[in-house]
């Protein structure tokens, strides 16, 4: 969760209701969850709906980075908007640059890849090239 979407589970402001399951038994637990669903707040709105499907979007290209050992997931950086992804972060070699952004545009959803992505070539102890 924390890598996927950059949230802290245990963070209690991200909650609306806490139930606290030793007091409360299923079925009525469940009932006051649909009774707090109908409020208008938790209602579904088209700016809402865009937000998950960017939110999908970035994490599923996250997943597919991770998946791929060409593409260190830690060192590029993926955010989307309207479908629209940017890469941004570092990458060994120019073909790792445009393999990510081979993948982003196969992926489900994207209408458009912004690369921002440098290629920084390493030396062989492991640490940036270093030209002077």
């Amino acid at each position: 969760m924390k890598f996927l979407y950059q949230v802290n589970v245990d963070d209690p402001l991200l909650y609306d209701v806490v139930l606290n399951t030793q007091h409360l038994m299923a079925d009525e637990g469940a009932r006051l969850v649909q009774e707090a669903l109908r409020a208008p707040r938790f209602q579904t709105s088209a700016a809402s709906q865009r937000e998950l499907v960017d939110l999908s979007i970035a994490a599923g290209v996250k997943a597919a980075f991770m998946a791929n050992p060409a593409i260190g997931p830690r060192r590029v950086f993926v955010s989307a908007s309207g479908g629209y992804v940017c890469l941004s972060g570092t990458v060994d070699a120019e073909d790792e640059r445009k393999l990510a952004q081979e993948i982003v545009e196969k992926m489900p959803g994207v209408t458009g890849v912004l690369n921002e992505i440098i290629a920084v070539p390493r030396s062989r102890s492991g640490g940036p090239l270093m030209l002077c």
